[in-house]
């Protein structure tokens, strides 16, 4: 028989144990919405270092060891970001530096925190550009400026354009479009006589149009048509998809919606590969989450 007063205990001991269910849950919360808050500062404050390396015997002997750094949406940084970016850069030790696109956001614009940093960034080695989204949402003024500071920094524009870099009596040649365009046939002629080719293009989804199929086709009047040649094409625009959990490419990117392909890393087609920087900057009030600033290192090497 059971008494009274055990009872009443065992009534008690029932009471507590949803209390501590409750409090465990309420700091199963605090911790996760801290973890959270330091991933999300950690992901839109710091800058990683991707290092890849392109092995080809199409690359020229002089060219070995050929090391590019890829910076793609800067967007809206100045002050203290561009110095530890420009820092950064700068132990990387590159051989060129190449832009692509989004170097201001359109949404919060400040032409002189980017004209400032093509300052800074093109005394650290050669720099090559193709203009983002974001910079042709510029007025015509404003990206006149941004085109004038490149001209008196030494930042080449390579946009349906071809520049070639000697070194050693060799050559290899950037060159870049802002978009998919039909190319003029000069530039395609060039970019076949080149050794090799490094193509600058903001948008990612382009690749499956500029390195996805055969480097000729026939148009409407029965004429061959040479397609843009490339070997490696540099993009960025995808932010990394924004939100990256682990073994996903990311949740949305711009022009490639929920789930796309391309977010960040290294890609193959038929003509060539993909390298993709997650980005150097947010657009507008967008922020990331495990998805960190991305500084891409790219290392050429001769294949005998």
């Amino acid at each position: 028989m059971i008494s009274v007063d055990e009872n009443k205990k065992e009534k008690k001991v029932k009471k507590r144990a949803p209390a501590r269910l409750r409090l465990a849950l309420l700091i199963a919360a605090v911790v996760i919405d801290a973890l959270l808050i330091a991933e999300t500062v950690y992901s839109n404050t710091h800058i990683s270092v991707d290092s890849y390396e392109y092995e080809s015997e199409k690359v020229p002997q002089s060219f070995d060891g050929f090391r590019i750094v890829h910076i793609s949406d800067y967007h809206r940084h100045g002050d203290g970001f561009e110095q530890k970016l420009v820092e950064l850069v700068s132990q990387q030790q590159p051989d060129i530096i190449v832009l692509t696109g989004d170097m201001v956001d359109s949404q919060l614009t400040s032409i002189d925190d980017t004209m400032m940093f093509f300052e800074d960034i093109s005394k650290v080695a050669p720099c090559y550009l193709v203009w983002g989204n974001h910079d042709m949402r510029l007025t015509k003024k404003q990206r006149e400026k941004l085109t004038t500071c490149c001209e008196e920094n030494g930042i080449e524009i390579v946009e349906d354009k071809a520049v070639d870099i000697e070194k050693g009596g060799e050559r290899i040649t950037v060159a870049g479009s802002y978009g998919y365009i039909v190319p003029m046939r000069e530039l395609s002629q060039k970019l076949e006589e080149s050794p090799f080719v490094i193509w600058l293009n903001h948008f990612p989804e382009d690749a499956e149009r500029i390195l996805g199929y055969k480097a000729a086709y026939v148009d409407e009047n029965g004429e061959l048509i040479n397609e843009p040649y490339a070997d490696l094409m540099f993009c960025g625009h995808a932010h990394g998809g924004l939100i990256r959990f682990p073994f996903k490419d990311g949740i949305y990117a711009p022009g490639q919606g929920l789930f796309p392909k391309y977010t960040g890393g290294e890609y193959y087609f038929y003509r060539g590969e993909m390298i993709v920087s997650r980005g150097m900057g947010n657009s507008g009030t967008s922020l990331r989450l495990f998805d960190d600033f991305d500084l891409v290192v790219c290392t050429l090497k001769s294949k005998e």
